[in-house]
């Protein structure tokens, strides 16, 4: 048992001792206070009340804060206790016995989905807090309540006799002695928390910050019940549903809300530590440790609240080893789930309570089991494990952003094994640093010095993130790779996937350094294996030899790009098509053509934003009038070409939205 694990099983022994013979004491006090004809003679209305209670416990509301850093805990609340404590205002006692259902039912669902005994003795100590709160503090305020109304009303405190100041005050002071009460019982809780987690200066602020907003919040709803009690007995029912259906408005748009904040929360801290992760591991040398150290750094805020290991297999019979784990005094994944992760092609997701395949028994919690491959030989040469005790409404969520660190790690790992293999070599060393950039899906800053060549580019994304992306490698020999691409799709998710196929392309081009259709072959497996996605990517990757000119180019689905002559400018050579595109189908090639590009030629790369764009009468620009613009271009230089189509473009589309990215490569031969 970790020390963690030890601590909370040590809190909640101490929890049952002290919380136990008040929830004793709380539920003989309402035997003793439970009018047997009040129930029999309002049974309709207390079951109408208790389904209140559920529904508005379904509609909770919450939020999240981060006490320390990667370490993140959770406020909830509901307005289901509103409607119990004023029909404990409008019937009196009797009605707490709701609550003490509802607890009833939360401590059975909870109690049959552990399977391990210190989960359950979890959810008895919550339970037995719950059961204090809602009867021996509860009595408590109803008692005072009693008292302050004085002789005269006291006999006829229930239901709320009006809402005059007499009434209200008592009521309202009642609530407040409830809500004290119920803080005094959880007070130890985070007192605890605070000292064993040893909080001080920021986090503690922010913890106490937290109890403020966790204890405050029903301070400030509670006290509708009063509100809901005295709409009840002077007005009627109808006022009282009325009342009603407005709070379960107010209580869907919480919830709703709540839940999309916390979704696009835990999307932001996915896609930033993603992104600075890979900017780490590629920018940094690329060994084995340092791989291991940008994990420490990174991946426990990636995934809070979570246990993770990530773990590799030196071969297809060893045992596997781990290369990173969180929480360091956490568990150590059993053999027998690396076993069964071996035989796996993508990563699985287990509900908490579902049957682990590897050990058929449930499980306590979340789990996700994803594959690392090797980038070569596609086997599995390691895999991820995260397992999470917060309950996630849609666990499949976070598959996508597992599978793209595996896909980092198998990158890192590939880059370490080049970096051996050609360690000699500076170049290559240079160029696999500036890849660590790629995954800031941020565009080469400065075009590659090419003595006797003219290259410019230029992009204008549609939105904030772009799905089209260009990329210069310069390769051994007085090589130069050119690439552009476009992903089918927009929005943060292209952004992840164009990073992860730039990295992929980038990495491939390497190792291929002369034969295009192998990149496009190796990238394209790579990115079946570690994507499952409908989005796939067009892309152009040529290599051009700046010394004789020869340029060696496959066209993976992407828009021809257009060679124009300089001695002969009535003709326009189109780059056609040489396969399809990447990211669609496994088991397919893609043929290599060779080009020379003489002194004086002009040779234009573009993504469909420029041929599709629109005006305001919904005509596309076209490749027609594209070819026209190089035509009137011949002999100009790269950058006056690129601003004379640019120029075009924007002239034809005027006032009209840009529906699409706008990419534009321009390659000249000086005569």
């Amino acid at each position: 048992m970790s020390g963690e694990e030890r601590r909370s099983s040590l809190f909640d022994i101490l929890g049952l001792v002290y919380s136990t013979p008040l929830g004793v004491v709380g539920i003989v006090w309402l035997i003793a206070s439970t009018d047997i004809f009040v129930i029999r003679s309002n049974w309709f209305m207390l079951a109408f009340i208790f389904l209140l209670q559920v529904i508005f416990e379904r509609l909770d509301f919450y939020n999240e804060l981060e006490i320390i850093p990667g370490t993140y805990t959770s406020w909830q609340s509901s307005l289901g206790p509103v409607f119990v404590w004023s029909g404990a205002l409008i019937f009196g006692p009797a009605v707490l016995w709701l609550f003490v259902l509802w607890w009833l039912i939360w401590f059975g669902q909870r109690w049959m989905r552990a399977p391990k005994l210190a989960s359950r003795f979890h959810a008895l100590r919550n339970f037995t807090f719950n059961i204090v709160c809602v009867t021996f503090a509860a009595l408590v305020g109803l008692t005072l309540y009693q008292g302050w109304l004085g002789n005269e009303l006291s006999s006829s405190a229930f239901p709320l006799p009006g809402l005059n100041s007499d009434v209200v005050l008592p009521a309202l002071g009642a609530t407040i002695v409830w809500w004290f009460l119920s803080t005094l019982v959880w007070l130890p809780l985070f007192v605890y928390y605070a000292v064993t987690r040893r909080l001080k200066g920021r986090s503690l602020v922010t913890f106490i910050r937290y109890w403020g907003i966790t204890t405050g919040a029903h301070l400030l709803v509670d006290p509708f019940a009063v509100l809901a009690a005295g709409l009840y007995t002077q007005l009627g029912l109808g006022v009282y549903l009325f009342f009603i259906a407005g709070l379960l408005l107010a209580s869907f748009i919480a919830h709703e809300l709540s839940r999309a904040v916390k979704s696009a929360k835990q999307r932001t801290r996915e896609v930033e530590q993603l992104e600075q992760f890979g900017r780490a591991i590629l920018t940094c040398c690329p060994d084995v440790s340092y791989i291991a150290q940008a994990l420490n750094e990174h991946v426990p805020f990636m995934f809070p609240n979570s246990r993770i290991e990530i773990f590799s297999f030196k071969d297809s019979n060893s045992e596997g080893k781990s290369i990173f784990h969180h929480p360091q005094n956490g568990l150590l994944v059993e053999q027998s789930a690396l076993d069964w992760l071996r035989t796996k092609s993508k990563g699985e997701y287990f509900r908490k309570g579902t049957n682990l395949p590897w050990k058929e028994e449930p499980s306590e919690t979340d789990v996700w089991m994803t594959p690392i491959f090797d980038i070569e030989h596609t086997q599995v040469t390691g895999g991820i494990f995260l397992s999470q005790h917060s309950e996630t409404e849609s666990g499949g969520n976070l598959l996508p952003a597992i599978q793209t660190l595996a896909a980092q790690i198998t990158s890192a790992q590939n880059s370490a094994k080049v970096y051996k293999q050609t360690i000699a070599h500076q170049r290559m060393e240079h160029e696999l640093h500036l890849a660590g950039k790629i995954q800031e899906g941020i565009l080469p800053e400065n075009l590659p010095p090419i003595k006797g060549w003219q290259l410019v580019a230029a992009i204008n994304p549609a939105r904030e993130t772009s799905g089209d992306f260009y990329d210069f490698m310069l390769l051994p020999d007085g090589r130069l790779g050119l690439l552009i691409a476009d992903v089918s799709d927009k929005g943060v998710g292209a952004a992840m996937f164009m990073a992860l196929s730039r990295t992929l392309i980038r990495t491939f081009a390497f190792e291929n350094s002369t034969q295009p259709e192998l990149t496009l072959a190796a990238a394209n497996r790579r990115l079946l294996l570690d994507t499952h996605t409908s989005m796939f990517i067009t892309a152009f990757y040529g290599i051009l030899d700046q010394l004789s000119g020869s340029f060696t180019y496959c066209n993976a689905g992407h828009n021809p790009p257009l060679l124009i002559r300089s001695e002969n400018k009535s003709e326009i050579i189109k780059l056609n098509r040489t396969g399809m595109a990447l990211g669609i189908q496994e088991d397919i090639g893609w043929e290599s053509k060779i080009l020379q590009i003489d002194n004086g030629d002009t040779l234009l790369f573009y993504t469909d934003g420029i041929t599709d764009a629109q005006n305001l009468k919904d005509e596309f620009f076209g490749e027609q009038r594209l070819e026209g613009c190089l035509h009137d271009s011949v002999g100009l230089t790269a950058q006056k070409v690129k601003e004379n189509i640019l120029a075009t473009v924007g002239e034809f589309v005027g006032n009209a939205p840009q529906a699409d990215d706008t990419t534009l490569l321009v390659l000249v031969r000086d005569p």
